[in-house]
């Protein structure tokens, strides 16, 4: 009976024992050194301190002394888990091979992946250094795991998020690394990646149809082209920016929050999506097209574009709030005012333009802006409110029959009209600054009018103002007078006086000269806001040396000795 006791015990044992050898023991994570003492071959175990292979626990150091060759891997894949290169180092990565890595990349030297190359991360790790980051593909599957990279790096692929979370912590409106697409073709694939800057170098193309992030700026001196998902700006506390000379068109673009800043500096935009703005973006130039079949513009926020057109085939639809135009507005197409306002709010000459007639729900011209309109009977309509605290100018053609100058619609704006009977003044431009004195003593109505025929002929000429605009001037009383360079001139034809709605109007017949026109009561007092002259150029007359001629300007009296010359101002046009 012990005998058998004994020999069962041996038994396991020799099992036990048996067992333990054949399950394999985990591989122990190791620190390897490159020596390249016989090749540039990463796989050569003869090139690595201790000798052998770095596999996928290992950290991996490229030093910076005593190497006779640079690594390069070419003839397998290569898993490891860190990667350091040292200052005046350089690891090529060839032959369609793959580098994987499960933690940090630290280069002080140059990395250099070759054409179809991936460098793929999968855990948590940080990209660092001052060294140059050269990569084809960049790929990160790190389920759960962060990858922040704080420094530039240059991708000529595709740059690819399956799992995990791209991240650069550093970015701020002082530290912002990018990723910098320098290939023909190069694309945004996976889930939401989250750029601190994106830069599209000259020459580059880039394609997406995923939605992704920037937090600070886009840089885009190639073509970007996003055709589904959504660009967002993101990270409330940067101001982003949207820059370059290249060719970028988006499907959405938005901004993460009301306080998020974007600034496009000069920089044209294709928009075949949404744009959604409860922030603020402040165009300095260039142009935003929207050419998507049905999008929408532009969120609660505040959206200042510098010019804006409407592609044939493509209905605006514009959703809520006010975006303002600093430049141009052409529409194409179709415009669907919603309840929000359009707002004019540029410094210099803005247009309205396009080949359809835009209907906007309300209309504004800020004070310091003119707006020129089509030659049409109907340049554009309003169904709200219509307020002009600029200048409104339109050109068109009198010839022979009465022509209405700046009607837009019933009751919303009426501007002037002029009849020269049977004759013909060519193209004439009028110029109405609304709400506003005419001059500094302030009697006038506030509006004021600015005719320039090329052919002054004998017209009779009908003047609308507002209500509002009176300034305390009664309107059975209202005349016409008109600004000769010195002192206000009443136009002495036959008036007529009139009412339609919210405007009053006054008509004059036998009116033959033209400048700027005002309306009152009674003899007007004071003067045409005063223009400084700072230089001009003048050419003496054939018969009258010592007289010059220019266009006319709102200068009272002005007589200038120059040289010995006598420079006066000619009232003709």
């Amino acid at each position: 009976m012990k005998r058998k006791q004994i020999s069962m015990l041996v038994s396991v044992a020799l099992v036990v024992g048996l067992a333990a050898l054949s399950t394999p023991k985990p591989a122990l994570a190791a620190a390897y050194t490159w020596t390249g003492t016989v090749s540039t071959a990463w796989n050569d175990s003869g090139n690595w301190n201790p000798s052998g292979v770095p596999g996928s626990t290992d950290d991996v150091t490229i030093p910076g002394t005593g190497v006779p060759n640079e690594p390069t891997i070419s003839s397998a894949d290569v898993t490891i888990k860190s990667l350091t290169i040292q200052s005046g180092r350089t690891l090529t990565l060839s032959g369609n091979r793959t580098l994987t890595l499960a933690g940090n990349f630290s280069n002080e030297g140059a990395f250099n992946a070759q054409s179809d190359t991936t460098v793929t991360f999968t855990s948590v790790a940080t990209v660092s250094g001052s060294g140059t980051f050269n990569f084809f593909n960049f790929a990160i599957n790190a389920s759960g795991q962060t990858v922040n990279v704080n420094v530039n790096i240059n991708v000529v692929g595709a740059f690819t998020k399956s799992a995990g979370s791209f991240g650069q912590a550093i970015c701020s409106d002082t530290s912002d690394p990018a990723v910098i697409f320098t290939g023909s073709s190069s694309s945004i694939v996976g889930i939401t990646p989250s750029f601190c800057d994106l830069a599209i170098n000259s020459g580059a193309s880039v394609n997406s149809n995923v939605n992704f992030n920037v937090k600070r700026n886009l840089t885009n001196n190639g073509t970007l082209n996003v055709t589904g998902g959504t660009l967002e700006f993101t990270t409330v506390a940067v101001t982003s920016s949207i820059s370059g000379s290249g060719t970028t068109t988006l499907n959405n673009v938005s901004t993460s929050a009301a306080s998020k800043v974007v600034n496009p500096i000069n920089h044209s935009m294709i928009i075949n999506g949404n744009w959604n703005n409860p922030g603020t973006m402040t165009a300095t130039g260039g142009t935003v097209t929207f050419a998507g079949t049905a999008p929408t513009c532009c969120g609660a926020g505040t959206t200042n574009f510098n010019n804006l057109t409407i592609s044939s085939g493509t209905t605006l639809n514009h959703n809520e709030g006010t975006f303002n135009i600093a430049g141009n507005w052409t529409n194409n197409s179709t415009f669907t005012a919603g309840t929000g306002t359009v707002t004019f709010n540029g410094t210099g000459i803005s247009t309205i333009g396009g080949l359809s007639t835009t209907a906007f729900n309300s209309l504004t011209i800020n004070s310091g802006a003119t707006v020129v309109v089509p030659d049409s009977d109907t340049p554009f309509t309003v169904a709200g409110t219509m307020t002009n605290n600029g200048r409104l100018q339109q050109t068109r053609t009198v010839n022979g029959a009465n022509k209405v100058f700046l009607n837009i619609s019933a009751d919303k704006f009426y501007g002037v009209e002029i009849n020269p009977g049977s004759a013909n003044m060519g193209q004439a431009t009028v110029n109405i600054k609304g709400n506003q004195a005419c001059n500094t003593t302030d009697t006038l109505v506030h509006r004021c009018f600015d005719i320039a025929p090329t052919t002054a002929q004998n017209a009779t000429i009908k003047f609308w103002y507002l209500n509002a605009e009176r300034n305390n001037n009664d309107p059975a009383s209202m005349k016409v007078y008109r600004w000769t360079g010195s002192v206000w001139s009443e136009e002495t034809g036959t008036y007529t006086r009139g009412t339609s709605g919210s405007y009053e109007w006054v008509q004059v017949t036998d009116m033959d000269q033209y400048s700027v026109f005002g309306l009152d009561d009674g003899p007007p007092t004071g003067t045409p806001t005063a223009v400084t002259l700072s230089s001009f150029t003048a050419h003496p007359t054939t018969s009258q040396p010592t007289f010059f001629r220019w266009p006319w300007l709102a200068l009272a009296g002005t007589v200038v000795a120059c040289g010995g010359a006598v420079v006066r101002r000619w009232l003709g046009r």
